[in-house]
This record gives structure tokens, C-alpha cells and sequence, in this order.
């Protein structure tokens, strides 16, 4: 399953599970999809960033400064 962000043309944002990003192409494409707040079913995916959590920032943070400790996760010698 995959919550993405979806808009209409009024521009109403609100989320929405799919089985898969396919499963949301076909919905938005066949008009399945429809504004909870103005029904209106033009709607579009909204781009999408992906959830960086504390353990995922420490690791980025380690790649940059090239901290040998994390060469597992950057491949700094």
C-alpha cells in the first residue's frame, strides 16, 4: 500500500491509499478518484518527498562530513 497526496483542480488537497502507484495512475485516469470536500474528480498526484527520519539524517549527516565510523552507509575508506 502507498498514501500519496492528491489535488483536484480546485485545488483541495487530500490523501489517499493505493495498492500501488499503478493502482493510482489507472484510478486517476478512469475518474475513480473524487474530491471528498467538492467531489470533483480532475484530480492529479502532488509530488511527494519522501520521510527522513533521525536515523536517516545522522547517516546523511555522516556521508557528508566522511566520518569513517559510517563507511558502511557511504563507502568512505
Amino acid at each position: 500500500m502507498i498514501l500519496y497526496s492528491i489535488k483536484c483542480s480546485n485545488n483541495h488537497v487530500f490523501k489517499e491509499w493505493f495498492l500501488n502507484y499503478k493502482d493510482c495512475d489507472l484510478k486517476i485516469a478512469s475518474n475513480k478518484i473524487n474530491c471528498p470536500e467538492c467531489n470533483d474528480h480532475r484530480v492529479t498526484k502532488e509530488i511527494m518527498a519522501p520521510f527522513v527520519g533521525k536515523n536517516a539524517q545522522k547517516e546523511l549527516q555522516c556521508c557528508q562530513n566522511k566520518q569513517s565510523q559510517c563507511k558502511y552507509v557511504c563507502n568512505n575508506n
